[in-house]
C-alpha cells in the first residue's frame, strides 16, 4: 500500500476513535447533567447505577445497625431512602466483603451526584495512570502511542460501561495494575498491599496470590496476608465476626442466578449447555484446571528468570482471571488493559499482520479490533442487549481468542533474553 494513503488511513482511524472518546464522555455527562444517569424511570421500571449500590453499602456500613449490611430488608430500605421519591419493590443484594462496605464510607458522606463525579474522576486517573505505568515499565511501544493507547482504553467498552453505570471494575483495574507494576520492577510492599486490597473481589485475590507465590516473594506475601487479615478484622470490629465467618454461604446464597449466562469466563460458557446443578461442579474443575496452568506459567517465568517472561505470565493471569474465576463479567474485562499495555509492541494493522508467530499476530489483532468492536456494541446496544440474554457474552470468545493466542505463544517463547521487545516481522 503505498506510504501517502496508510498515513492517511491510520490518521482517520485515531480521528475516529478521539472523537469517539470525546462523545462517550460527552453521553455520560449529558445523562448526568439530566438527572437520567445516576437513578431515572420509564414509568415502569427504576433504572440506577451501581455506584448508587455502593453508597448505599457504605451509609449501612455507618448506621446504627451496621450489623446488618447483607440483611436484604436493610439494604431495600436503605437503597429507597437514597433514591426518594423513587421506590424499587426487588434489589439485588450487595454481596461484598464486609471490608468493602468501610471503603465506601466516603461515598456516603458526600451528595450521590457530587459523589459518583469524584468517584469517575479518580476511577479514570488512576485507572489510565496505572496503565501508563505498566506501558512505560514495558517500553514497547513508543512514548507517542501512548497516548493514541490512553484513548483506546476509554473507547474500550469495558472501561466506557464501567464509568457510565459507575462499576467497582476501574477500582479493579487499579489494584491489578498497580500490583503488577509493583510486582514486576520489585516493590515488594507495594504489591503486598494491592494484594490485599484486591480481595475486595475475592475472586481474583488467588490469581494475584499465586505469582508472588511461585516467584517467592516473601515481602509481598508478609505484607498482603497480614494486611488482608486485618482488613477483614477491622470490618469484623463493625459489623461483627458472624458477617466474616458466615461470608462465603452468604455469597452462595444470594448470587442472582439470572447473572452467570452472561459471565465472560468459562463458567458462563457452561451455563448456558447444562443446568446449574451441573454447571458449578463443572466449572470448579475447569477453575482448578486452570490455576494449575497458572502456577505452571509463574513457575517457568520464575526460572527462566526473564523479564519479558514475567510480563507474559502477568498479562497471562490477567485473561486467566476472567476466564477461570467463578464469578466475572463484561465490566471486569477493564482488566485486559493491563495484558496489553505488557505485551503490544505495535498499534498499527500493517504492522500487526507481519508479526510471527501467527500466536502473537493473533493477540495483537484480538486487542487492535477492540475500539471497532466496541463502537459496534454503543451503536446496535438495544438488538445486541436482546441477544445477550439468551447467548454468550461476546467477550467471553474475545477472552478466549486472547488466552488462547497468548498461552500458544507463551509455550513456543525461548526464554534466552529480553530481545522480544523489538518488533519481529515476516519476511
Amino acid at each position: 500500500m503505498n506510504q501517502k494513503v496508510l498515513n492517511l488511513a491510520r490518521f482517520a482511524y485515531q480521528s475516529l476513535i478521539v472523537c469517539w472518546m470525546i462523545g462517550s464522555l460527552g453521553f455520560i455527562g449529558k445523562l448526568l447533567v439530566a438527572n437520567q444517569l445516576l437513578t431515572s424511570s420509564d414509568g415502569r421500571t427504576v433504572h440506577y447505577c451501581d455506584f448508587v449500590l455502593y453508597k448505599m453499602g457504605g451509609t449501612i456500613f455507618l448506621s446504627d445497625s451496621p450489623q446488618n449490611i447483607y440483611d436484604s430488608a436493610t439494604q431495600l430500605q436503605t437503597f429507597n431512602n437514597l433514591i426518594a421519591p423513587l421506590h424499587v419493590d426487588h434489589l439485588d443484594p450487595l454481596l461484598y466483603p464486609p471490608f468493602f462496605f468501610a471503603m465506601m464510607t466516603p461515598w456516603a458522606l458526600l451528595p450521590l451526584t457530587l459523589g459518583f463525579i469524584i468517584w469517575s474522576i479518580l476511577g479514570i486517573a488512576g485507572g489510565l495512570g496505572t496503565v501508563l505505568l505498566l506501558l512505560r515499565e514495558s517500553q514497547l511501544l513508543p512514548a507517542r502511542q501512548h497516548r493514541t493507547f490512553l484513548v483506546g482504553a476509554v473507547v474500550f467498552v469495558p472501561f466506557f460501561q464501567s464509568l457510565e453505570v459507575g462499576y467497582s471494575s476501574l477500582l479493579l483495574l487499579i489494584i491489578l495494575a498497580a500490583f503488577f507494576w509493583a510486582f514486576l520492577t520489585r516493590k515488594d510492599v507495594l504489591a503486598g498491599l494491592m494484594l490485599a486490597c484486591s480481595a475486595f473481589k475475592v475472586q481474583y485475590f488467588w490469581f494475584l496470590f499465586l505469582p508472588a507465590l511461585f516467584c517467592k516473594r516473601i515481602k509481598t506475601l508478609a505484607v498482603g496476608l497480614p494486611a488482608a487479615a486485618m482488613l477483614c478484622a477491622l470490618s469484623a470490629w463493625r459489623v461483627g465476626w458472624s458477617n466474616i465467618w458466615n461470608y462465603p454461604r452468604i455469597v452462595l446464597a444470594g448470587e442472582p442466578s439470572g447473572n452467570v449466562y452472561q459471565m465472560v469466563g468459562f463458567r458462563g460458557l457452561i451455563s448456558n449447555f447444562v443446568p446449574q446443578s451441573i454447571a458449578i461442579p463443572a466449572s470448579g474443575v475447569v477453575s482448578i484446571c486452570g490455576s494449575i496452568l497458572l502456577m505452571y506459567i509463574w513457575w517457568r517465568a520464575n526460572k527462566s528468570k526473564n523479564q519479558t517472561e514475567m510480563r507474559w505470565a502477568a498479562a497471562l493471569t490477567a485473561t486467566s482471571a476472567l476466564l477461570f474465576s467463578p464469578h466475572s463479567h463484561m465490566s471486569d474485562c477493564t482488566i485486559l488493559l493491563i495484558s496489553a499495555a505488557l505485551t503490544l509492541s505495535t498499534l498499527e494493522f500493517d504492522e500487526a499482520v507481519k508479526l510471527k508467530p501467527i500466536s502473537l499476530r493473533i493477540w495483537h489483532l484480538v486487542y487492535l479490533i477492540s475500539p471497532v468492536l466496541s463502537i459496534a456494541l454503543f451503536i446496535y446496544w438495544g438488538i445486541l442487549g436482546q441477544w445477550l440474554n439468551m447467548t454468550i457474552d461476546p467477550f467471553l470468545i474475545f477472552n478466549i481468542a486472547l488466552f488462547g493466542s497468548g498461552l500458544a505463544y507463551f509455550l513456543s517463547r525461548q526464554p534466552i533474553d529480553d530481545s522480544a521487545s523489538k518488533l519481529i516481522f515476516l519476511p
